[in-house]
């Protein structure tokens, strides 16, 4: 069976898999180059308004591939072309006009917990657990994590996982606002497919809600606001909210 992720599409939601459970769905280089080239097929995808980002097996993604890392001639070189990938595939998950979320059925650490973070709702097993775990490396975050994490859950509690590397739970998570569900194991692919589905409704105002949502931490609230009534204005044309005036009529 191929390693590479595997895309399942199913009224507008497409269920992206990463495929490599022999080793926790590591990521190795010709894994992340086919992140960034699936993200950015699906964001070219008109008929796709939801992705869910899920891991086979036991891990939801246990980070970067060590054993690939340790067989490289040089640790340095390879970890920047290794890094160069993954980051193009999370600007390519950041840019996506399309709601995205993460299904933890398992474990989610380094740059795996980053690819949670850059999706935009994550719905966790009970028995998930979490780690940063790149200061047990020795190494420094990437992934966008040092970006993401903060705005996430505040900075004082990002520098604490960050700085201690330590491993986490689902509940914390979830008190945390890592994720925004936890659910029983036989549950989970349940309630994502629920909420992909909810998300992926024709006509759904979400991709420009997402975008204002994105932009609000870069623009002044003057701008904000302009983008806002330009938003809400553009979506007066739409089919679900003339029905929603009509019923009130």
């Amino acid at each position: 069976m191929s390693e590479l992720p595997h895309i399942r599409q199913d009224d507008g939601v497409a269920w992206l898999t990463i495929n490599s459970a022999k080793n926790g769905n590591a990521l190795n280089l010709e894994l992340c180059e086919a992140l960034r080239d699936a993200f950015a097929e699906l964001s070219c995808n008109s008929t796709i308004n939801c992705i869910v980002v899920a891991g086979t097996g036991e891990y939801f993604c246990a980070g970067g591939d060590l054993s690939e890392l340790g067989a490289a001639q040089s640790a340095k070189f390879h970890i920047a072309k290794l890094a160069g990938a993954f980051h193009e595939a999370i600007s390519n998950l950041a840019v996506i006009d399309k709601a995205t979320i993460a299904m933890v059925n398992s474990p989610a650490a380094v740059a795996g917990l980053s690819l949670l973070l850059a999706c935009d709702i994550a719905i966790a097993a009970q028995s998930a657990v979490f780690s940063t775990a790149y200061g047990k490396l020795g190494l420094t975050a990437d992934g966008g994590m040092p970006h993401y994490l903060p705005r996430r859950i505040g900075l004082t509690a990002a520098m604490d996982l960050i700085y201690t590397a330590r491993r986490f739970d689902a509940d914390e998570a979830l008190a945390l606002g890592i994720v925004a569900e936890v659910r029983d194991e036989n549950d989970l692919c349940d309630a994502t497919e629920r909420l992909a589905s909810r998300l992926a409704q024709p006509g759904s105002p979400i991709a420009a809600a997402r975008r204002l949502l994105m932009g609000s931490f870069s623009e002044t609230l003057e701008t904000q606001l302009a983008k806002e009534r330009d938003q809400i204005m553009a979506h007066t044309d739409g089919e679900t909210f003339r029905k929603a005036v009509s019923g009130y009529l």
